[in-house]
């Protein structure tokens, strides 16, 4: 299922604990397990991000959102504010701890 949603790249956690990354290397530990996916999913949609690459996952979740939206997939808008929020904020804190 997580190459059926797109969700396939690989995640390293950085010596930050970041949880965005965290949900995601969840996402894919789930392999073909559906319950295990569809939780790490869920904890992926709400998860701040502290890291490049969990803004990344949270990234790549929103485009996959966005392409089944437009496929015709229903979408919860109040997860896509989420995640652009957490995006967002995660962007926010990587500019602060970069300057």
């Amino acid at each position: 299922m997580a190459r059926q949603n797109g969700i396939t790249q690989s995640a390293h956690l950085s010596n930050e604990q970041d949880i965005a990354a965290a949900a995601f290397r969840r996402v894919q530990l789930a392999g073909e397990d559906d319950a295990a996916y569809e939780l790490a999913i869920v904890a992926l949609e709400t998860a701040p991000a502290t890291t490049a690459t969990g803004v990344q996952a949270l990234f790549d979740l929103l485009h996959s959102r966005l392409d089944g939206a437009l496929d015709g997939d229903e979408v919860d808008p109040e997860v896509m504010r989420t995640l652009a929020r957490n995006i967002s904020a995660g962007l926010a804190h990587l500019v602060r701890k970069a300057g």
